[in-house]
């Protein structure tokens, strides 16, 4: 190995710690974003006082450095726990408190990369094929980002909410769409931290959250017919309106509605293009405990 492999071994080391690095922080971020869900508003608001800080009345233009009000409300308190309060304290603060939030995300391979970056790369006789092997290394690396980026998350995220998710939601009772809802978001975030999973629910008629901003799943808390004739109209209105290039019907069944009477609605969706699974979970009155819901990973 010549001095140009030696270098060029260097940089490749270099890169991993970067990417090593980019990928944890952007674990970290989905393990927050995964476990604001998990809490109720008072909780979020205590998290908050005992870390010593709270989000502004405002928001500031990085520009012109104008000041905009903001409500003071769940999405202020959030946006402030995910991009300030540290993770090493939000999960201080859900073990103190005894909140089953998500895991934590595992970083066995740090150590592993570290270590390699310290280790001298060996040099012997050089090879005139250096620079081909870079420019070749270079294309190789943008075609695997390529096909990274275009891969179909939203087939794998079916995938798991039609195996291991549905084996977990069992174990849950489940109150309301939102609570079901939650359930999944903190699932799906944990499971795939490097997704882009959006909660839209409260933008009108997006649906109830979205993959990489393309795809679009529709949640259906099976306790009255109307649910689910609603979300004929709303799958139409995804392709036809908004351009979803995928769409999906996750229905909870809590055994209120019979089983023939929700494959009635199944058939449908599926003629106007949508995909869709059931799942089985037990009903829960509603109660204010009922505000937030955990998700337990399973052993």
């Amino acid at each position: 190995m010549g001095i140009f492999d030696s270098i060029k071994e260097s940089a490749k080391k270099a890169i991993d710690v970067a990417k090593e690095n980019y990928q944890r922080s952007q674990e970290i971020k989905s393990w927050k974003e995964a476990v604001v869900v998990t809490l109720t508003f008072p909780q979020i608001k205590q998290l908050c006082d005992e870390y010593g800080s709270n989000p502004k009345p405002y928001t500031v233009d990085l520009i012109t450095g104008d000041k905009e009000k903001r409500p003071l409300d769940r999405d202020a308190y959030e946006d402030f726990i995910v991009s300030e309060v540290p993770s090493k304290f939000i999960l201080k603060f859900v073990q103190e408190h005894r909140i089953d939030a998500p895991p934590y995300p595992d970083f066995k391979n740090s150590q592993e990369i570290r270590k390699r970056m310290q280790e001298p790369a060996p040099i012997s006789v050089s090879s005139d094929d250096t620079n081909k092997e870079l420019e070749t290394n270079e294309s190789t690396s943008k075609s695997a980002s390529k096909i990274d980026i275009e891969s179909n998350n939203f087939n794998l995220v079916l995938n798991y909410i039609n195996a291991e998710f549905r084996d977990n939601i069992k174990s849950f009772e489940v109150s309301s769409e939102d609570v079901f809802e939650n359930i999944l978001l903190a699932s799906l975030r944990a499971k795939f931290p490097n997704i882009n999973i959006k909660d839209v629910r409260n933008q009108h008629n997006m649906g109830d959250m979205t993959i990489d901003d393309r795809y679009v799943l529709e949640l259906k808390y099976a306790n009255n017919e109307g649910t689910l004739n609603k979300g004929l109209k709303e799958v139409r209105d995804y392709y036809k309106l908004l351009h979803y290039k995928g769409v999906a019907v996750i229905i909870l069944d809590i055994g209120i509605l019979g089983v023939s009477k929700i494959n009635g609605y199944v058939e449908d969706y599926k003629e106007d293009g949508a995909k869709v699974i059931i799942l089985n979970a037990k009903a829960k009155p509603t109660s204010k405990k009922d505000e937030y819901v955990v998700f337990k990973k399973k052993r």
